[in-house]
């Protein structure tokens, strides 16, 4: 309506425009007349253009300030004792068209049945004293307007697969890592109405990943490759492990399935002059949950050390969403929907894993340079948690360096629109925020 009225409005400006010069122009005797007569009508058309300009401009502000409130207390909704009350603070510090009289907020709010949504609407109302259309006899305009926020049945489960590995201490990357990540969690939660709707999992990688070692017994765990012939873990006690598994052995380091333990590993890695166990820095996997501040301890313990293997990383976020020990993921509401989506956001190449690091043994790797058989499992187990139940996978390539692109990464992403190419550290934010905005639209809607 109020397009239509716009369009009208310019309209009857022209008309009036021309034939208003028309009439100065013109020197005739009865011309003058008429104009004399038509000046105060003519003026009259003139007012009701600004008037309803006025109003145009105040209603849109009411909009943008009802969408705002309805955002920002919807959480509240199914809690708030006065929630009239509430939402009309909330607006009245957000719109700033004094002019405006008479407001009024009404709010309305419909709880979730089943699979039915959650809804709340609030509409806001209020009189526009005119300027010029008092010379006709209307003394104000009436505005109003309203808007819904609607909660979608949809629930998310988010795991970030993380690199931390030695190179993100380099241009401040770990730094605004930390920094993104936890702005995503915020935003995510924003969305949040009830406990359960929103889990996120934390899954830092370099090497290897860390599970926690308080289970060297436990039934997934292979301890082979640990007590193999000839390595640097041969004979040493299970208990000395500090936590860290690498792949899982081919196929299954692409498999959902549960068959295929996970192998203790000790990764040893340079720090400055003095070899180190990597996994000892290497902040420990968080299975989902909905502790949003033990999620951000998490970010901020992140570590930088160790070599690049994005699988590893990949793999575990994927394991997080599913109902497979050692990290079950929580039962699922019958009632509602659930998307999946994993982030993924590394610095660097694959050079390797446990199984392509060493030449000697027949392998293809070295640890220090880019290694294609590496980034076709990669590609291989991208292509099998997207199949699985629709799973969604952002992928974020911080490139700082000018170094190679790394192709696996848009490939690995569920569309041209779910991979962030950036080339320097503070990028990241913007990135995560587009992420978050992604994910909220399926969560809430306007």
């Amino acid at each position: 309506m109020w397009a239509e009225m716009r369009v009208m409005r310019v309209d009857l400006l022209d008309r009036v425009s021309q034939a208003w010069r028309h009439l100065a122009c013109d020197d005739r005797g009865n011309i003058a007349v008429i104009f004399a007569i038509m000046a105060l009508p003519m003026l009259s058309f003139v007012g009701v253009a600004v008037d309803f300009s006025r109003a145009s401009s105040a209603r849109s502000a009411m909009q943008a300030a009802l969408d705002s409130t309805s955002l920002m207390i919807a959480k509240e909704a199914a809690t708030s004792s006065d929630l009239n009350a509430r939402a009309a603070a909330v607006f009245a510090a957000l719109y700033k068209h004094d002019e405006v009289t008479g407001v009024t907020i009404a709010t309305a709010y419909t709880a979730q049945s089943g699979t039915t949504p959650g809804k709340l609407v609030i509409t806001g109302a209020g009189q526009l004293p005119t300027t010029f259309m008092k010379v006709v006899g209307f003394n104000k305009m009436d505005i109003g307007t309203s808007s819904t926020t609607t909660w979608a049945s949809m629930k998310l489960r988010v795991a970030l697969a993380l690199d931390n590995t030695g190179s993100m201490d380099k241009s401040k990357k770990l730094v605004e890592l930390k920094k993104a990540a936890k702005i995503l969690v915020a935003r995510l939660r924003e969305t949040v109405v009830a406990n359960g709707d929103v889990y996120i999992s934390l899954v830092p990688f370099h090497w290897v990943v860390n599970i926690g070692n308080s289970a060297t017994t436990s039934p997934y765990l292979d301890w082979s490759w640990w007590d193999r012939a000839g390595s640097e873990t041969q004979g040493k006690s299970h208990a000395s492990w500090t936590g860290c598994v690498k792949d899982r052995a081919e196929p299954d380091d692409i498999s959902a399935a549960a068959s295929g333990n996970f192998p203790p590993e000790l990764y040893i890695t340079s720090n400055g002059k003095k070899n180190v166990d990597a996994c000892t820095t290497l902040q420990p996997l968080l299975p989902l949950t909905y502790d949003f501040d033990a999620i951000n301890t998490g970010i901020d313990s992140m570590v930088a050390l160790g070599g690049t293997n994005q699988p590893v990383g990949l793999f575990w976020a994927w394991w997080t969403l599913r109902s497979a020990a050692p990290f079950a993921a929580p039962p699922k509401d019958p009632n509602s929907q659930y998307l999946t989506a994993i982030v993924l956001l590394t610095d660097g190449e694959n050079t390797g894993n446990s199984y392509y690091d060493d030449k000697n043994k027949g392998k293809k790797c070295n640890g220090t340079s880019l290694c294609s058989e590496v980034d076709t499992r990669q590609q291989y187990l991208c292509d099998a948690i997207k199949a699985d139940n629709g799973t969604l996978i952002y992928t974020v390539d911080v490139n700082t360096d000018n170094g190679p692109s790394r192709p696996v990464l848009k490939t690995c992403a569920s569309g041209e629109s779910k991979f962030f190419a950036l080339t320097n550290a503070e990028q990241m934010t913007g990135a995560f925020e587009e992420i978050a905005a992604s994910m909220r639209k399926l969560r809430v809607a306007q």
